[in-house]
């Protein structure tokens, strides 16, 4: 293998390695964030138990919840989004790569389907929906029980 062939390898390994670190740290980024919504929420169950509220202050931090959960959707779908393109991107740049050591064809990774089909997004949200579900169900209760 020639000089100029070693150092186009380089290169095409070093955007692999690139767009491989970008989608391991947003994963990290995103999890961060995902625990901090958790926390909001968690932290909203012995608040509405422990405190005396009126029903529409109750209502209001009901709706809160649903707003604050929908949001955390649509964050890890745009997540999700930006994970495709740099995995797409990491095996695209390391296919390259490849190609220099060997001609031969390679098969394209199948892209994924779904945002809800990622075990990570299904996790992350299915938390967030428990807590939810958890939130606004002490908030029902209370309302009833002030009613």
């Amino acid at each position: 293998m020639g000089d100029a062939l070693v150092e186009q390898f380089d290169e095409h390994m070093k955007l692999a390695d690139f767009w491989l670190r970008r989608h391991l740290d947003r994963i990290h980024y995103e999890w961060r964030a995902s625990f901090g919504v958790w926390a909001l929420l968690a932290a909203e169950a012995p608040f509405m138990t422990n405190n005396k509220f009126s029903c529409s202050n109750l209502v209001v931090l009901a709706i809160g919840s649903l707003l604050l959960s929908a949001l955390h959707a649509r964050w890890l779908k745009k997540i999700w989004e930006a994970n495709d393109k740099d995995k797409q991107q990491y095996f695209e740049w390391s296919d390259r790569a490849a190609t220099l050591l060997d001609s031969r064809e390679r098969p394209k990774p199948p892209k994924a389907q779904d945002w809800t089909g990622d075990w990570s997004m299904q996790s992350q949200m299915g938390v967030t929906i428990l807590l939810l579900f958890l939130d606004l169900s002490l908030s029902w209760s209370k309302a009833l029980s002030s009613a």
